[in-house]
């Protein structure tokens, strides 16, 4: 999603920049656009299941049992859709400002960490509570196969309201509509608009070099 021709030069341009980090940041953002896709079906085919099973229930209330399984299969599809688009936003969330903790007890910085760089900490800071939030909910749901084990059945609700939809889970809100799916491409962008900044960096790196060539 990020442009690898930029995150390249950036690496003459500023020595300390964690190019893997950048590159790990781009594979995560790629990740959550494609997965956003796969949520954004789950959800149209469990309101869609919904719908149809309370105009066949009006008519035939018989149907109940054969209705109610098939809404709830997809619903449990939607459910776990929705898990893995919150992991992936938990690794974008600490690639840029959590990090992580190593084995050994020390820490591995963030991208934040690594460069100290206040620019980018105000491009990237708008972001930073929703994707928080995103990362907690990969927390709230993390262990889900385990706690339907114990016998929790809690697979969330599905609310609608107008042009937005709520998904809740544990009692906790998070709003999923479709404005909110656009937010991968905003972070994305912001980033980009960052790494262009290195330009004039850029172009002198790129004289020098090419004046040793000759």
């Amino acid at each position: 999603m990020l442009n690898k021709d930029w995150l390249i030069k950036s690496r003459l341009a500023m020595r300390q920049l964690p190019i893997t980090e950048f590159f790990m940041l781009d594979n995560a953002l790629d990740t959550v656009a494609l997965q956003r896709d796969r949520v954004i079906a789950a959800i149209y085919l469990a309101q869609s299941a919904r719908e149809y099973q309370m105009e066949q229930l009006r008519s035939d209330s018989s149907l109940f049992g054969r209705l109610h399984e098939r809404a709830q299969n997809l619903h449990w599809k939607m459910f776990t859709e929705l898990n893995f688009y919150f992991i992936a936003w938990g690794s974008i969330y600490r690639l840029l400002w959590h990090g992580d903790n190593l084995k050994n007890g020390k820490r591995c910085p963030s991208i934040v960490d690594i460069l100290k760089d206040d620019k980018f900490n105000v491009v990237i800071g708008s972001y930073k509570e929703i994707v928080h939030e995103y990362y907690k909910r990969r927390n709230d749901i993390e262990h889900v196969l385990a706690r339907i084990h114990e016998g929790v059945q809690d697979l969330g609700n599905l609310q609608f309201s107008g042009n937005k939809r709520t998904f809740t889970y544990d009692k906790r809100p998070i709003d999923i509509s479709d404005s909110a799916f656009g937010l991968v491409e905003q972070l994305a962008e912001s980033i980009e608009q960052w790494i262009t900044t290195l330009e004039p960096k850029l172009n002198v790196i790129q004289v020098l070099a090419d004046e040793q060539k000759k």
